[in-house]
Formats: C-alpha cells, sequence, structure tokens
C-alpha cells in the first residue's frame, strides 16, 4: 500500500499541506564560527591556485553555461506558491554545470558534479548583505543525493584536507574524529566512484534545506527525455563533449520538483548526510527548466558562458520565502561570499 500511495503522489500535488512542525537548531557559536571558515576557505582557494589566479574555492571547473528558461508551473496549489514561484510565469535563467573541487581535473576522475540555476527578474528583497536590491535566486545543486559531511564543520575539515588527496582521511580525522573521516572517506570510495557519461540523464539534488514559506523543503532537477544511451566514455572534457553533441541536436529539459519536511528522523534539517527518500518525502513538480538547442562553440555562445562562469552562484541569492536552512545552509551565506569576493566576482546581472 505504501508503494501504491508514494506512486499516485510522485510529481504530482499532495493530498494535505506539508507540516509545519520543523525548526532549526543554531548554535550560539554560529557567527563566530561561521567567519572562521570564511577565512578558511580564502586560504584553500590561495592553495589550490598555487600562484595562478584564484578560482571558486568549489566547483572551479566549468563544464558548460547558458542562458535557458524556467516555467513555473500554472494551477499550483496555494501551499506551493511561495517566492518567484507565486506566480505562473516563465523566468530568463542562466545554468552552469560543473565538477565539484576546488581545482579542474579529468572529468574520469571521482567527484560530485554541480548544476547551479540563477533565476533573472526576481522581485523581493533578497538575504545577502550588500546585494538586498539583487533581482536573483539561485539553486545549487549536485549529482549527489546526500552531502558527504553532516554539517558545515565537516565539510570545511573535507575541503582542507583535499588540497591533498593522499592524506585525506588522517588529516580529516585529526579534526573531526576517526568515526566519521572513516565514513567520509567510504563514501567518496563507493558513492562518487562512477564518473556520469553524462550530465544531461544526471538528477541534481540541493542536498541541504531551504525554508518554503511556512515549511521546509529540499529541491531536486530531474532530467526529461534524454537518452542514456548516448553518453561520452570518460575523458579530460568528456562532460562538455557530450552536452556539446546533445545540444547540437535537441533541447534539454529537467523538471523542477520539492520535498517536504515530515519529521526529524526521516527528514532531517541539520543532518545534510542523511537522504529524504522519495517513499517519505515525495516530489512535487512545480516547475520546468528547458534549455534550448545550441552550438556551444559558437562566438555567441562562448561570450555568454565566460558572462556566467563570473558570476557568484549561491543559495542566499534568495529572498525570505525561500531562505536556506540547517547548518551547512546557514555557513554558506558567508563562506561562499568570502570565497566569490577572493576570486573577483562580477556583479549580480540587473535584468
Amino acid at each position: 500500500m505504501r508503494i501504491l500511495m508514494f506512486l499516485l503522489l510522485a510529481g504530482s500535488v499532495l493530498a494535505a499541506p506539508p507540516t509545519t512542525d520543523w525548526k532549526e537548531q543554531i548554535g550560539a557559536d554560529e557567527p563566530a564560527q561561521f567567519a572562521a571558515f570564511a577565512k578558511r576557505i580564502q586560504e584553500i582557494q590561495t592553495k589550490l591556485a598555487g600562484g595562478s589566479d584564484v578560482q571558486r574555492g568549489f566547483h572551479a571547473k566549468i563544464h558548460a553555461a547558458m542562458s535557458a528558461s524556467l516555467r513555473v508551473l500554472p494551477d499550483l496549489p496555494d501551499y506551493l506558491k511561495h517566492g518567484f514561484l507565486a506566480d505562473a510565469k516563465t523566468y530568463r535563467c542562466y545554468v552552469r554545470f560543473s565538477n565539484g573541487v576546488g581545482i579542474s581535473q579529468n572529468d574520469a576522475k571521482p567527484d560530485v558534479r554541480g548544476f547551479a540555476v540563477k533565476v533573472l527578474g526576481v522581485p523581493g528583497k533578497k538575504l545577502l548583505d550588500g546585494e538586498e536590491d539583487a533581482v536573483t535566486q539561485d539553486f545549487l545543486s549536485t549529482n549527489s543525493v546526500v552531502s558527504l559531511a553532516r554539517n558545515a564543520t565537516q565539510f570545511m575539515a573535507f575541503a582542507a584536507a583535499n588540497v591533498n588527496p593522499l592524506t585525506l582521511p588522517f588529516t580529516m580525522a585529526k579534526e573531526i574524529g576517526a568515526h566519521e573521516a572513516a565514513r567520509i572517506t567510504a563514501f567518496l570510495a563507493f558513492s562518487l566512484a562512477r564518473p556520469p557519461l553524462s550530465l544531461a540523464v544526471e538528477n541534481f539534488w540541493s542536498g541541504g534545506c531551504i525554508k518554503f514559506g511556512p515549511y521546509a523543503a529540499k529541491f531536486i532537477w530531474k532530467p526529461v527525455g534524454a537518452d542514456a544511451a548516448h553518453g561520452i566514455l570518460p575523458s579530460r572534457d568528456g562532460l562538455r563533449a557530450d552536452l556539446h553533441a546533445r545540444l547540437a541536436k535537441a533541447d534539454l529539459r529537467y523538471d523542477l520538483f520539492l520535498q517536504f519536511y515530515v519529521d526529524e528522523q526521516r527528514t532531517p534539517i541539520e543532518d545534510a548526510s542523511i537522504e529524504w527518500k522519495e517513499s517519505d518525502a515525495p516530489p512535487v513538480k512545480v516547475a520546468e527548466l528547458t534549455i534550448k538547442q545550441r552550438d556551444l562553440d559558437a562566438p555567441e555562445a562562448q561570450k555568454e558562458e565566460e558572462l556566467i562562469n563570473s558570476y557568484a552562484f549561491t543559495p542566499w541569492h534568495c529572498t525570505e520565502d525561500l531562505r536556506p536552512i540547517g547548518h551547512i545552509m546557514r555557513a554558506r551565506k558567508l563562506v561562499y561570499k568570502a570565497s566569490a569576493e577572493h576570486r573577483r566576482h562580477a556583479a549580480e546581472p540587473t535584468e
């Protein structure tokens, strides 16, 4: 019966609005902790640059970037009408496909892959300090259903240790203990061992949570209609080559789904390493993203890609209705801002 109910609910509206009985657990020491994380990410960026230009602290390698459109579904129930999703309209947006670590490496190496979407023309006061008047809403996701880290403390320990991958488990163990270091090392070995053949057929999960009106949620991007059999074998830049080949022939499409908080055991807010299973929190479709057919190597496409790559992507480009929640998401406000400023990112688009 439970499986039948899941099949009926997946991708459709819920029978009743989700619970609002959720809460964050915010430590008193978080401001000082996050400020230390922000300083540390800049130190990591400098080490990884090795005297060259400073790159992103994470997701340094771009596979491709392009403009797209995001259509909010019509006739959504009231509980789904929050933030820019309140209006059934189509938004222009920018999309960036990337690797996960802070260096550019061979696509055949184990790594998560990023999918960042910057929605343009979004009204309302934004929460990032100094960018309150921005008209953008960012969605950051990876093709890993969960984060390797339970919280930001563990993630920063991993980021620092990964500067020297050969000693990674030992360096992490000094900061977060042998048990958690072993768990993360096993996650890297088993969950990320399979390099994707195509980003057009990958699901991309938010990992962390967002406040969605009075609810708590995660989001998923799911590909539509792409054929997994046509992927390109792993190589240095195979993921870009695959996107180039696919977009030369047809549009790429992804659907945006939300999963809603159920309870602290099955859908925790503060522990990003625990999967929100779809059988517990059925995904609800809210929008459709379309990347139009194009030649990624055309001069105008390359110029657009360069522009998009110059922007900062952060979940804190948002309104209060879609505010990041949970330790790892709260930390990103200062950490991502520090990382972007260290590499001198471009100002947000104003259209």
